[in-house]
């Protein structure tokens, strides 16, 4: 059974290096009981499915890492990279579904702050700042604290909507060591 494995996850790599996405994704072994793959390889085909744009590819890669990890004993479960959820969420949204992405945040088995970041951008590039905005402040209701590349988003949601009280929120966060840098040449941050 483990050299059949190897012999897969070699496979995927090959058409993966080769740049081959739809022979990679066919390779993927059927979702019923089958294990996870490696992070790199799940890196690898999303990194492959989002250069191409191709949202059925994201949503295959998306699936079998869910369906894998859900099938998993729970020992294996906890140690499912959430930064791989993180990168498919980036691959569905970047190729077209922010609804997609939002499925899987929704059903993550554990989220963190690159989860949460990864929600917010994907929702405001997808020119839906209220949900961008509403995603924050849920984010904000169970204690994670933002990064600066969350609150560029979320400051340029505020001035998609031209809600200026929205904006002041953010700032909030300078006196816990967040602060932007005035640029003195040009009076802009």
């Amino acid at each position: 059974m483990a050299a059949a494995a190897a012999s897969t996850v070699s496979a995927i790599s090959n058409h993966v290096a080769a740049g081959h996405l739809f022979a990679s994704i066919d390779a993927l072994p059927t979702c019923s009981g089958s294990s996870l793959l490696p992070a790199s390889l799940y890196a690898s085909l999303l990194r492959l499915a989002t250069s191409r744009r191709s949202l059925a590819a994201a949503r295959r890669v998306a699936y079998h890492l869910a369906s894998s990890s859900s099938s998993a004993p729970s020992t294996s479960r906890s140690s499912t990279p959430t930064f791989l959820f993180n990168r498919a969420i980036e691959s569905l949204a970047a190729c077209g579904s922010l609804a997609d992405a939002r499925e899987l945040f929704d059903a993550m088995p554990r989220r963190d702050g690159g989860s949460w970041n990864a929600i917010i951008s994907a929702a405001s590039r997808a020119g839906n700042p209220a949900e961008a905005l509403s995603l924050f402040a849920r984010m904000n209701s169970v204690g994670i604290r933002p990064k600066d590349v969350t609150l560029a988003s979320v400051l340029a949601c505020c001035a998609e909507c031209l809600d200026l009280r929205g904006a002041a929120a953010p700032w909030s966060y300078r006196e816990e060591g967040l602060s932007v840098q005035r640029d003195s040449r040009h009076g802009t941050s």
